[in-house]
This record gives structure tokens, C-alpha cells and sequence, in this order.
């Protein structure tokens, strides 16, 4: 799902093993997380956990490691700044007065790869084709990279602060966060879904807060 992660399901010992290792060191940095507030208990029952089906450890994986990589639905997110080939830029996230879809990549992200024809779709959609803002967390993008995704013509703020990265918590990717006048309404991280795709055209659609 993160950046240079492994794409593969596990055995059966291997999944029962990580399973169980959900009730360690994750479990203990949830509750510390959920004592200060700072995150939604992703918690369940150790016998729950042990008999869920391999869709519900998916998801149940994919929630545990969204909440650990990207910022949480309400989070402050003001602004971004970075330092890319054509020098310094900023966004101010705060002062727009739309939603707006943040697709963070990195150009050696396997999983952006993947992600791309999701992202494509979402686009190419002119109801909400101007509310994409393409972030790469590398300070530098190939142009053949950026031709080959026919996104060439867009307008690409390469070389993210590792600041904002550590701070945001915004280094995994491909990470896809929608946010009103700077605060984070949703974050997707990994390869998008259909279901996905469709929720958030629906939540850029969506006017005020």
C-alpha cells in the first residue's frame, strides 16, 4: 500500500502470526494514540481479530496503516511548501474556498503506478478536473515520467518539504486527501477502489462545508 511496500498476501502461518502481533506494539500505539486523542480506536477483540475472513484483514490492514500513515479526517492542513527544478513554491490550503483533492506520489512508488488509472478517472472528470493537486514527495520527477501519465500539461509542485512530510504525516504514498479551506475531510492511502473513485467525486461536489 506505502511507498516500497510488499505486494503479497501471506500464508496461513504468516497471516495468523501477524494477526497476532496486532495485539503488541500496534495495539499499545493505538491506545497511546487514543488516550491524547489523536486517533480513532482501531481496536478488536483478539478473537475477533484471530477468525475475521482474508476481506476483512484487508481492510482491517489497510485502516490500521491509513490511520498510522496520513493525517486524520479534521486534521489542520494550512499549507504546503517545497522546493522543486523551478525553484520554491507554496500552496495556501487555508485560503481556497473550494475542496480540493491533494494526490501525493513519488516517482519510484510502485503503488503509484497502480494507482494511476483510478487517479486518471478522477481527472479526466470535467465536473472536478480543477480541483487535483499533484504533490511528489521527490525532489525530482523524470518529465518522461510525467508525460507517460499525461499529466504533462498539469501543473506539478515537485520536492515536497520533508517537514510537512514528518508533520502531516504525509511520506507515505500514493496517498489521496480531500480538504476544505485546510482541513482534512477524508485521506485515502494506497491504490484507489472503485468505490473509492466514486466517493471522492462526490465529496468534491459537495459545496461549503
Amino acid at each position: 500500500m506505502a511507498r516500497n511496500a510488499v505486494q503479497r498476501l501471506p500464508d496461513a502461518a504468516e497471516r495468523v502470526a501477524r494477526r497476532r502481533a496486532l495485539f503488541s506494539a500496534p495495539l499499545r500505539l493505538f491506545k497511546q494514540k487514543r488516550q491524547s486523542g489523536s486517533a480513532q480506536t482501531l481496536c478488536r477483540s483478539k478473537s475477533a481479530v484471530l477468525n475475521m475472513s482474508l476481506a476483512e484483514e484487508k481492510a482491517y490492514y489497510k485502516k490500521y496503516y491509513t490511520g498510522m500513515n496520513s493525517p486524520s479526517a479534521g486534521a489542520t492542513l494550512p499549507e504546503l511548501t517545497g522546493t522543486g527544478p523551478e525553484g520554491p513554491w507554496r500552496l495556501s490550503l487555508a485560503d481556497s474556498n473550494k475542496r480540493m483533492a491533494i494526490l501525493l506520489f513519488a516517482s519510484d512508488c510502485r503503488a503509484w503506478e497502480q494507482n494511476w488509472a483510478a487517479w486518471n478517472k478522477l481527472l479526466n472528470n470535467r465536473d472536478i478536473s480543477s480541483r487535483f493537486l499533484l504533490v511528489a514527495t521527490t525532489e525530482r520527477v523524470p518529465i518522461q515520467y510525467l508525460d507517460a501519465h499525461k499529466v504533462g500539461g498539469k501543473r506539478v509542485f515537485i520536492g515536497l518539504d520533508k517537514r510537512w512530510q514528518a508533520l502531516y504525516r504525509l511520506a507515505a504514498t500514493p496517498q489521496t486527501i480531500v480538504e476544505y479551506r485546510g482541513t482534512v475531510q477524508k485521506p485515502w492511502l494506497g491504490v484507489l477502489s472503485d468505490s473509492d473513485v466514486q466517493e471522492i467525486e462526490s465529496a468534491l461536489k459537495q459545496r461549503g462545508q
